[in-house]
């Protein structure tokens, strides 16, 4: 038996094949890769042992055995080609909504997702976020990698909980493609939301203007709130975001007065009444 000596290198990981393989493989589909790995540390290591057994394989070994195990019962290797055919199929041609491959879009909302959102618009805030960091590069058939893929969500906060009622994937951040997905979803049904919630870039609040309260930029939208002639929808930046640019406008003031200036925000934001000695304690 080949026996670790710590910091001697004696002993290096086994390689994961044939049938310690598959069977890794199919205790890895009933649970987690932390969890199989915490469970085998337990059976394989004594009490006092601190090193992990050369036969239990790392978290990226036992990934990458599951992901290729996985893949071999893919329809389609393209993940485009897959979403194509879901398009096609008579579960998913009422879900994919639209497909591009240069550049990268997929548009994707059932219709319950929109039966809810039009049940609960009324008493919820829709609130419009997006994510850079979730999903892979697309391959190109040229073998080139596409641009960061951004997962755009629409999502209703109501008091039953948080409910995602719209997607898209795009490789393209512009206004011209953020509008289409949100009128693309006005059209299939979606009526028009009674508050929108989204960060303070102005690109989404002119986005947010143009496709839910028809004003070409935030400035018209602002006025017509300022004469009284109401927009349909009522658009406001979420309060960390509101906080962040207190924060970054003064950003080289001493941390005591940065301090009572976010507490002094905040309680505004949340409509809590708090008397200068209370804010100045929680500093």
């Amino acid at each position: 038996m080949c026996t670790a000596t710590k910091g001697q290198n004696k002993c290096g990981k086994r390689q994961l094949r044939g049938q310690t393989r598959n069977a890794l493989v199919s205790n890895l589909e009933k649970e987690s890769t932390l969890f199989y790995r915490a469970k085998k540390a337990s059976e394989l290591m004594g009490s006092d042992d601190d090193l992990e057994p050369p036969h239990l394989y790392s978290a990226s070994v036992c990934r990458t055995a599951k992901y290729e195990a996985g893949k071999k019962r893919f329809r389609k290797v393209d993940p485009l080609d897959a979403i194509s055919d879901l398009k096609r199929s008579r579960n998913g041609q009422e879900i994919v909504r639209d497909i591009g491959r240069d550049p990268v879009k997929v548009l994707f909302w059932s219709p319950h997702q929109i039966r809810v959102y039009n049940k609960l618009r009324k008493q919820s805030a829709l609130c419009i976020d997006a994510s850079g960091g979730r999903i892979m590069e697309y391959r190109h058939i040229d073998g080139k990698k596409s641009q960061h893929i951004f997962l755009h969500i629409a999502v209703l906060h109501s008091a039953f909980g948080q409910f995602v009622v719209s997607s898209m994937l795009t490789e393209k951040q512009d206004m011209v493609s953020i509008t289409t997905w949100l009128l693309r979803w006005i059209q299939t049904g979606a009526q028009y939301p009674k508050e929108v919630v989204c960060d303070s870039s102005r690109a989404l609040l002119s986005i947010c203007c143009l496709a839910f309260a028809t004003f070409d930029t935030v400035e018209a939208y602002a006025d017509a709130c300022m004469s009284n002639n109401m927009p349909r929808t009522y658009i406001r930046i979420d309060v960390a975001h509101y906080m962040k640019n207190w924060a970054d406008f003064f950003k080289t003031e001493k941390k005591l007065v940065k301090r009572f200036i976010s507490e002094l925000v905040s309680s505004f934001c949340r409509q809590v009444q708090k008397t200068p000695e209370e804010l100045l304690r929680r500093c």
